[in-house]
This record gives structure tokens, C-alpha cells and sequence, in this order.
């Protein structure tokens, strides 16, 4: 069995994930969140959360919905580098109620991760000219 490959990011740059939450037609996500653990330290987690209000909801069949939101998830410059995998997600309805999903709760989602890779420190090439502006 070969190894997951994880996307590499730098500190600095702005994936987007796609979460997808299919639920019931009376049941509306306001927010969500999802954690990213590192794996050798798994105190040091990285956020994503959007408001869902931004969601495209589709019905799927007649008695559920699914909802595609977008997060960006911000590497700040002072990230660890290594890879990090999602610790837990967290959903938000209008009326109120909080679910938390983490350990066998996220399935798959658990596998899901990427790498922040240090920044090479390597100087950049510069070229300087008059413009005719």
C-alpha cells in the first residue's frame, strides 16, 4: 500500500477546502469549522471556518439536501512546518445547535490533510526598470 500524497503549502498562502454536509430539508448550517491537527504535535491545530449562508444547497432525493461550502484556510507565517490532518469539525445550525464530530465521527475526513513546507531560503532574483508612465 503506497503512502498518501498531501498537498504542500507554503506559510503565507490561502487554500480553499469544499466541505459537504448533507442534511435534512428543516436543518440549516449557519457556520462551520473544521481543525487541522499536526501530526507529530497535536496541540498545534490550524482553523478554517466559514458562514454557510454563501452555501449552494441542492436536494438529494426527497428527504435530504446537500450544501457545498467553501473555507479558506489561512497559513500564517509562523506555522510548523510538517504535515496536518483534520481533528475535528464542528457545524452550526440557525436554530441553535452545535454538533461536533471528531475520532470515528469523521470517517474518512480523518485521512484528509496537507503539508506546510518551510520557506526555502533561497534570495530572489530582482530586475529594476523605468516605466513610461
Amino acid at each position: 500500500m503506497s503512502e498518501q500524497r498531501y498537498e504542500k503549502y507554503w506559510p503565507g498562502t490561502l487554500p480553499v477546502i469544499t466541505l459537504e454536509i448533507h442534511h435534512e430539508p428543516g436543518v440549516l448550517p449557519s457556520a462551520v469549522g473544521v481543525v487541522f491537527r499536526h501530526d507529530e504535535q497535536p496541540e498545534i491545530e490550524l482553523d478554517a471556518e466559514a458562514d454557510v449562508s454563501r452555501a449552494r444547497s441542492m436536494a438529494v432525493g426527497r428527504s435530504s439536501q446537500l450544501s457545498k461550502v467553501r473555507l479558506e484556510l489561512d497559513i500564517p507565517e509562523s506555522m510548523v512546518a510538517g504535515r496536518y490532518k483534520v481533528g475535528g469539525v464542528w457545524l452550526e445550525t440557525y436554530g441553535g445547535h452545535v454538533y461536533r464530530y471528531e475520532g470515528e465521527e469523521l470517517g474518512p475526513m480523518a485521512e484528509v490533510g496537507f503539508e506546510v513546507a518551510e520557506e526555502p531560503d533561497v534570495k530572489p532574483a530582482l530586475r529594476i526598470e523605468f516605466s513610461e508612465e
